[in-house]
This record gives C-alpha cells, sequence and structure tokens, in this order.
C-alpha cells in the first residue's frame, strides 16, 4: 500500500510530523473501510507523534467531529465544531473557519433547521471561496437542496436576509471580521451564484 510506504520514507528520512500525518492518513483509509477500531488507534498515534503542532491536532479533531456527525452524536458533533471555529478564530485560519461553520451547518441541516444551516454554509462560502476546492464544490448542491425546501417567496426572503446579514456582520458573517482578508468581492460572487439558483 502506497500509505505504508510513504511511511517507511518518513520513518527513515522524515520527522515525527511527517509519520503523524502518514498515520493520519492511513487511519482516514481504515474508517472507510469501516475498521473503526484500528482508525482510532491510528489517530491517537498521530496525535502523539505530531505533538505540541496544534494546526495537525485540529484536522484530527475536524476528522473527528465528522465522524460523529456520521453516527448521529450531533451533540458532540456540534461541540467539537464549536471548539474547532474558537480555536482557527484565534488563528485567523480561513479554511479552519470554514470547514468549521460548514460542520455546524450540518449538525443543524440534520437536526431540520434548515435556514440556520443555510446562513452556516453561505457564510463558510464566503470566508473560503475557492470553486476548486472539493469541500465548496460539494456543498453548491446541498445548499441548492436547502433553498429546495421553501417555496419561491421564501427562497428570495432567504437570500435577502443573507446579504443583510452579510453586510451588517450580524450571526456567522460576524467571523469575515475575523480574519486578516476582505472577502467583500467574494460574498457578492457568492451571493449572485445563489441568485442563480432561484431560476
Amino acid at each position: 500500500m502506497h500509505l505504508d510506504e510513504a511511511y517507511r520514507i518518513h520513518l527513515a528520512y522524515g520527522d515525527d510530523s511527517d509519520n503523524g500525518y502518514d498515520l493520519f492518513r492511513k487511519a482516514q483509509v481504515r474508517q472507510l473501510q469501516r475498521r473503526f477500531d484500528d482508525a482510532k488507534k491510528l489517530r491517537a498515534r498521530a496525535r502523539h507523534l505530531f505533538g505540541a503542532d496544534v494546526y495537525y491536532h485540529l484536522s484530527i479533531d475536524l476528522e473527528e467531529a465528522q465522524i460523529a456527525l456520521k453516527n448521529a452524536e450531533e451533540k458532540k458533533a456540534l461541540h467539537k465544531a464549536e471548539e474547532l471555529l474558537e480555536s482557527w478564530t484565534d488563528r485567523k485560519s480561513t479554511r479552519g473557519i470554514a470547514d468549521a461553520l460548514r460542520l455546524r451547518g450540518e449538525v443543524h441541516c440534520m437536526q431540520g433547521k434548515t435556514e440556520t444551516a443555510f446562513e452556516l454554509y453561505t457564510a463558510a462560502l464566503c470566508i473560503y471561496p475557492y470553486p476548486n476546492c472539493a469541500h465548496n464544490r460539494k456543498l453548491w448542491p446541498v445548499i441548492a437542496d436547502v433553498l429546495q425546501q421553501f417555496d419561491q417567496q421564501k427562497m428570495h426572503q432567504q437570500i435577502a436576509q443573507m446579504a443583510k446579514r452579510m453586510e451588517e456582520r450580524l450571526g456567522a458573517f460576524r467571523f469575515l471580521d475575523q480574519i486578516n482578508v476582505d472577502r467583500s468581492t467574494d460574498a457578492a460572487h457568492v451571493l449572485h451564484k445563489l441568485s442563480g439558483l432561484l431560476y
């Protein structure tokens, strides 16, 4: 397996972070193979190797939050998402903030709170707007499905409300003021694309 070979190479020539990252990727494969105990052990070994590297630890936290959500452990997933959001906001990481907001949106969507989920998804796209990001490519069809749950009038109202909350930095959009880059143009593009989903 390629991951095993990468681990052996990094074990010989790399540092602990390299080795930990290989184990983390291997854990993701084991999770997909439904070998959950193996995956959990590999994540624990990866955490140990990462030492004080907070960014890698937060990546594992995100993985475990997503696992909790798949297991319908909504409270646990939401708690982890809140912790991630706080940590990534402290570090002003646009990708991390967006991942945490998207995860919160998934929890609220699962709970039937579609309006809250819609705002969280939209804010995530404004903060980390890159179309080639796999999460963003997957998120747009989810947003389209959420909008389809509203009638035409409610759809227009929701998008107008997003524009207002975005402009006034309310709710999830307050995180636009917590990053070191101006996303005004990107946010306008997101709104334009949302409007295009109405027709």
